[in-house]
């Protein structure tokens, strides 16, 4: 309920106040009005009390109201900056966990995510991080310039980020990670165009996401960089595949997806790959399946790793 908004409230409070002296004026000079409010001769009755009892009710009614409204008002403005500052927190939260230039969650939102995921041990999901790698484009940086480069780079990272999946996260890797004890998270080859995606499901699922990115996003990719770039370069990457283990440290897994990344950069096609481990296509039946393989290896220059046990 909220208080009443009365104008000139002062004025009123002043005009009841004058009220009360006219009458009291009126009183001393009419007898009539004497008799209205004092038949017996005598102030101490009913009607007198009920007149002073309106009265005195209607001041002090005017004068909470003022007082009401006063809190009132200010618990709006407190209520206003509250909610003011919850949203410029928030804000400023989403530009934390957010790339600058590409506009997709940062390395902060990685961590962030795999802390929970890992938090999650009970979870039976299994989730494959998947490291890419934009080939050739620090070439395109020294020969277009960081403008156009970054450009391309939000255009790439944008496209792909609008088209993910419920059961799909994407990440970007910054362009300068310090490689210390106090960081959990270091990449030794970082350049500014790697990207990081977490994918629930099996390594089958990883592969038909990366081979989605290979025909759908990066075919129409390359057709835009003629009017970005103002010349026609065909976009590619280097990428690699290894299964999330709970068990594992993000240490772990970070490694394990470098070692895979070094196999795939050795690789001379367009489009290089390499996953771990590497003998679980040897274990599946299914047609289905084996037809996304088969597609990948169609795709992408393999690399393969050996079973190499991790310590």
């Amino acid at each position: 309920m909220k208080p009443i908004d009365i104008k000139y409230k002062y004025g009123l409070v002043i005009a009841l106040i004058v009220l009360v002296f006219a009458l009291l004026a009126f009183f001393e000079r009419g007898i009539k009005f004497y008799e209205l409010i004092a038949p017996s001769g005598t102030l101490l009755n009913w009607r007198f009390v009920i007149i002073l009892v309106c009265l005195i009710s209607t001041v002090i009614w005017f004068i909470m109201n003022h007082l009401w409204k006063k809190e009132f008002q200010k618990h709006q403005k407190t209520q206003y900056e509250r909610d003011n500052y919850a949203e410029l927190l928030k804000i400023s939260e989403n530009e934390r966990l957010t790339d600058i230039i590409t506009g997709v969650p940062n390395l902060q939102s990685l961590k962030k995510d795999i802390e929970i995921h890992f938090s999650k041990r009970k979870n039976k999901k299994r989730l494959q991080f998947i490291l890419i790698d934009l080939k050739g484009f620090k070439k395109i940086n020294n020969k277009y310039g960081f403008l156009k480069a970054n450009e391309l780079l939000r255009t790439i990272a944008q496209t792909i980020y609008q088209k993910m999946r419920r059961n799909e996260d994407m990440y970007k890797y910054p362009m300068d990670i310090k490689n210390s004890k106090n960081e959990h998270f270091y990449r030794i080859h970082t350049g500014g165009d790697e990207f990081v995606f977490i994918i629930q499901g099996n390594q089958t699922d990883a592969l038909g996401f990366v081979n989605r990115l290979v025909k759908n996003d990066f075919s129409k990719l390359s057709s835009l960089t003629k009017e970005i770039l103002g010349e026609s370069i065909k976009l590619s990457f280097h990428c690699a595949i290894v299964e999330m283990d709970p068990r594992d440290e993000v240490e772990d897994i970070l490694r394990k997806s470098d070692e895979c990344y070094i196999l795939a950069k050795e690789a001379k096609g367009d489009f290089s790959i390499c996953w771990h481990p590497i003998t679980i296509e040897e274990k599946l039946n299914k047609k289905w399946e084996l037809a996304i393989y088969s597609e990948t290896r169609e795709l992408f220059d393999v690399m393969t790793i050996s079973e190499t046990e991790y310590e």
